[in-house]
């Protein structure tokens, strides 16, 4: 039996700007776009790879960001307050963060506002100018980082779950649904599950995807799990009570949860009272997620 691992990538606790994470056998460890990324072992020990010249799928640039957990993360956020390192060794996984902002790469504009450009990818392939050469963050989460990861790391390719929070839990869900089969589990923390129908992922599509709503679909997690016909998904989703962006319905999970009901799509779904959308939520749930992945990976 190989000594592979189920590993997590955790982006920004992930994704362009909000946190996502992937767990596989120790093998998917990733680099982050143009980012410095870590491989961080259940060892604790962090090996560090430099991801050159990689602009495909995004122009990314290690940067501070200041603005909540939803948008904007860091790899530091990800594991310091999160405690996903502490919590994940005695599964035997590898947590991967991802610290991935979309911008940096020098577009008029994109550092405008907080919840778009720069600050807030959407892990969409953009279609629209000028957009559309840069802010790829769904290729590169669901195609080149694992193409790194498995050039770099002994993995097994076919063991990989994942995970997020705010857009990131959007970017979680979404690549879970898009590609059946691929991600043994899913889970995310306050995702963001309808963004069709919420400020934010209308912002966020109108300009990277244009004003044809039907091309908005492709990266929506209600509307992809109406049509989803795979093998079963379980989806684990902590949602806090108090989240500002719950009741300014930004979220709207009760639509997903709808939508899996009626397609016979297992949810568990974990409405907390007294917490908000702060990384200290997540701190205080991630090892019933870890848990939750671990099931699936190491089945």
């Amino acid at each position: 039996m190989s000594s592979c691992r189920p590993v997590s990538v955790f982006d920004a606790f992930v994704l362009s700007s909000c946190d996502i994470m992937c767990w596989l056998p120790l093998w998917l460890q990733p680099l982050i776009g143009a980012l410095c990324p870590f491989l961080c072992r259940p060892d604790m020990h962090r090996a560090e790879l430099h991801h050159q010249g990689r602009q495909s799928a995004g122009c990314c640039r290690a940067r501070p960001h200041h603005r909540g957990s939803g948008h904007q993360p860091t790899y530091e956020r990800a594991h310091t307050r999160s405690v996903c390192l502490q919590r994940s060794p005695g599964f035997g996984m590898v947590v991967t963060a991802l610290a991935l902002p979309s911008g940096g790469c020098g577009i008029e504009g994109e550092d405008e506002s907080w919840d778009f450009g720069t600050g807030a990818g959407f892990y969409v392939d953009a279609t629209q100018d000028p957009w559309k050469t840069n802010y790829r963050m769904y290729s590169y989460v669901t195609e080149e980082l694992p193409k790194l990861i498995n050039a770099n790391f002994p993995t097994h390719p076919d063991r990989i779950s994942i995970s997020g929070h705010s857009m990131g839990g959007h970017g979680a869900l979404i690549c879970a649904l898009k590609n059946p089969g691929k991600y043994k589990a899913v889970s995310a923390f306050a995702p963001i599950c309808n963004p069709m129908q919420c400020p934010w992922g209308q912002k966020a599509f109108a300009g990277y995807l244009g004003s044809d709503r039907s091309t908005w679909e492709a990266f929506d997690a209600t509307v992809l799990a109406a049509s989803y016909s795979g093998p079963q998904l379980d989806i684990l989703i902590d949602q806090g009570r108090d989240d500002q962006f719950l009741s300014a319905s930004q979220l709207l999970p009760d639509n997903l949860i709808a939508v899996c009901s009626e397609k016979k799509i297992p949810v568990v779904f974990r409405l907390q009272p007294g917490y908000d959308h702060s990384y200290f939520f997540i701190y205080s749930f991630i090892s019933d997620h870890i848990k939750h992945h671990a099931k699936y990976l190491n089945a």
